[in-house]
């Protein structure tokens, strides 16, 4: 049974026996949080449309007698509406010859053009992406100023489909106007009107940014890119590639009016920016792929696991099972009911069910560039004193992720001792400075917080004693015995309601419930940073 779910491959990869083993790799938790945060490249992609069965159906006997090989049970395929065409066409001649394998599509599009599901892993993020870049381009464009007035086209990805051209409606806010108009493929594109909509708007104000999917298409059905230049590639599954809307549209408007243009190209970025990703996003693609294990394991052929989303305030989703003959080879288009009347423009209902897949940010694994500190920091000792001992190490939080991590890493290399919350009372300012005074660190590594929001929020008192004057104890304590105080910057677990007033330091602004500033606890020279655990927060200024 080892075979079981462990192997990846290609698609014709599998007929040829590219495979990698994936419990060559995955080893431990920290591997698989490291795979949720490795781009989808790591296992590879193609463009390969397997044949109908009638067609060719050598090809289907040579996958199918590698599966055999490996003893592989349950075949996963992660994809779009090609690659669930490739599920069907696979459970269905597993059907018809009686072969016992399962086969499972897991969603995984940024064109969230799937049917049956509310939405697919990787819209979030990518619509995240191109939220950011747009107010970006938006704040850029702000101010520079031409005679004439400057149009910028921003060309995004969307043949028929314009949920990422929507997303671009993101962009606005407090902060930004967001663009001035939106086109999707969905509704035919009228050169005529939007060279006039141009005209009032540059009457109006000096810039104007639109977003334009690259697939819309005139009256008569020609791409508006295809007015530009001769497309001539077509890949496997028969699509024409688009590319080139933003440049024809921005000539077309400098030779109508005479004032700056410029074409932009989110081009691959929209969808391989993964330092953008969202947090929500990242976590249901963790989702999904569970749930086809589980359905293939529970006996699930020809299916597809699909979203479906319980609430939007708080956002709640689940996973269910459909038919993957129901779901492949068609699209999901965004309705006509979420784009204003005259066509340039995404409605509220749009935004509200985009904006919930957005939320959160994938840090990198944090702790290593903490991790790296800490390890610079040590050199720097080591070098400075001139000492042959083992240099000696603390660390807080010795049974969580993170310290946990840093035990090991460093265990080799210095004398290192952990501390869990059942040895070491830091609220308790004399106890642990008994515990300290005997153990004698060089270092003291933080991680140790109550880091769940809603348990902070229920006690904002101990969540405050704890996260902050917890934090304020150690770092008191490691200037009075000589030790280097680090503690992990984490900004991300804010949480309450924001106070108008700035944050110590103008910082921005933090929870009401923790505006309380610190005074800087120790002399010269050392680390300041800022100590943020689950809504309480505080801003430390720690020179050891």
């Amino acid at each position: 049974m080892r075979a079981r779910y462990t192997y990846a491959a290609r698609d014709p990869g599998a007929a040829q026996e590219r495979y990698i083993d994936l419990s060559e790799y995955i080893t431990s938790d920290l591997d698989t949080e490291l795979l949720k945060r490795t781009p989808a490249a790591f296992l590879g992609s193609c463009r390969y449309k397997l044949p109908e069965i009638h067609e060719d159906r050598a090809v289907y006997d040579k996958i199918f007698e590698i599966l055999e090989k490996l003893n592989i049970e349950a075949f996963i395929y992660i994809g779009g509406n090609d690659s669930m065409d490739t599920i069907k066409k696979l459970s269905d001649y597993a059907i018809v010859t009686g072969f016992p394998t399962r086969f499972v599509g897991c969603p995984k599009t940024i064109d969230n053009d799937l049917a049956l599901t509310d939405h697919t892993p990787g819209y979030g993020s990518a619509a995240k992406y191109i939220g950011t870049s747009v107010k970006e381009i938006i704040r850029d464009s702000f101010c520079l100023e031409y005679s004439k007035g400057l149009v910028t086209i921003v060309e995004i990805m969307g043949r028929n489909a314009g949920w990422l051209t929507g997303a671009a409606a993101l962009a606005k806010g407090e902060d930004c106007a967001g663009p001035d108009l939106i086109y999707l493929p969905e509704l035919t594109f009228d050169l005529d009107n939007f060279m006039e909509r141009i005209r009032e708007l540059l009457a109006k104000k000096p810039s104007v940014v639109v977003a334009v999917s690259e697939g819309i298409h005139l009256e008569d059905g020609r791409y508006v890119c295809e007015l530009g230049a001769n497309v001539d590639f077509v890949d496997a599954f028969g699509h024409k590639q688009l590319t080139g809307t933003a440049a024809y549209l921005a000539h077309y408007v400098a030779n109508e009016i005479g004032c700056k243009t410029r074409a932009i190209e989110l081009s691959t970025l929209q969808r391989s920016a993964s330092h953008c990703a969202s947090r929500v996003d990242i976590l249901e693609a963790s989702q999904v792929g569970g749930a086809a294990v589980k359905a293939a394991d529970e006996g699930d052929n020809g299916k597809m696991v699909v979203l479906k989303r319980i609430s939007d305030d708080p956002y709640q989703c689940s996973t269910e099972v459909k038919d993957v003959h129901k779901i492949a080879n068609d699209e999901k288009l965004v309705p006509r009911e979420w784009v204003n009347a005259e066509g340039t423009y995404v409605t509220d209902e749009f935004i509200a069910y985009i904006k919930p897949l957005i939320q959160g940010d994938v840090l990198r694994l944090w702790w290593t560039e903490f991790r790296d500190t800490c390890i610079s920091q040590a050199t720097r000792i080591m070098k400075n004193r001139k000492r042959e001992s083992k240099l000696k190490i603390g660390v807080t939080g010795a049974d969580g992720f993170l310290g946990s991590r840093i035990l090991r890493f460093y265990a080799r290399k210095y004398e290192i001792k952990g501390y869990h919350h059942t040895d070491m009372d830091f609220t308790d300012p004399e106890e642990t400075e008994t515990m300290l005074k005997r153990d004698c660190p060089d270092i003291l590594i933080h991680t140790a917080a109550i880091s769940d929001v809603g348990a902070c929020e229920q006690n904002p008192e101990h969540s405050e004693l704890v996260n902050v004057d917890g934090v304020r104890n150690l770092a008191v304590i490691c200037q009075k015995i000589g030790a280097r105080f680090h503690f992990l910057q984490l900004r991300s677990g804010l949480h309450g309601k924001r106070s108008e007033r700035a944050a110590p330091g103008g910082r921005g602004a933090f929870p009401a419930q923790c505006l309380r500033k610190t005074e800087s606890p120790c002399g010269r020279g050392g680390h300041s940073g800022t100590s943020g655990y689950g809504g309480t927060s505080v801003k430390l200024d720690v020179r050891c």
